[in-house]
């Protein structure tokens, strides 16, 4: 009988307030009671549109967008 894969539990780390325009490091972790992680991916859910560097590692980035609206 195969098996059964547990699934990993991930964390995300603790909220953040950052200002505008800095580098905003994400870290997060994982475990898996039965194997290890192979594979990490952060993805946006809201808000300005950001691109986040290194989004397939624990460890990623992204500027914080600009909060002043053009005219």
């Amino acid at each position: 009988m195969p098996k059964l894969n547990v699934q990993p539990i991930s964390n995300a780390g603790i909220d953040q307030d950052v200002d505008e325009l800095v580098n905003t490091i994400l870290a997060g972790e994982g475990s898996d009671s039965d194997g290890s992680i192979s594979a990490y991916q952060w993805t946006q859910t809201a808000g300005t549109i950001v691109v986040i560097e290194n989004s397939t590692n624990a460890s990623a980035s992204f500027i914080s967008p600009s909060t002043i609206e053009e005219l």
